[in-house]
């Protein structure tokens, strides 16, 4: 499973990818940036609970980022 997100930028090109990229790590979510994209890849493993953790992480941490 592999997803990507692509956010829009508000500043220089790869700044919006970086700055959620920290924020989503500050709420234990880590993912990859690339310019302005978020690439998720969970684990191998994993159970519905996992995917729900990992959005549920991923939705407060976008919602923090536009609101900044």
């Amino acid at each position: 499973m592999l997803g990507a997100i692509d956010l829009n930028n508000k500043g220089k090109p790869g700044s919006a990818g970086f700055e959620c990229f920290k924020i989503c790590y500050n709420n234990g979510i880590n993912l990859k940036s690339i310019g302005d994209t978020l690439i998720l890849a969970p684990q191998f493993i994993c159970e519905k609970k996992h995917i729900d953790e990992i959005m549920d992480k991923l939705k407060k941490s976008i919602s923090i980022y536009f609101k900044q």
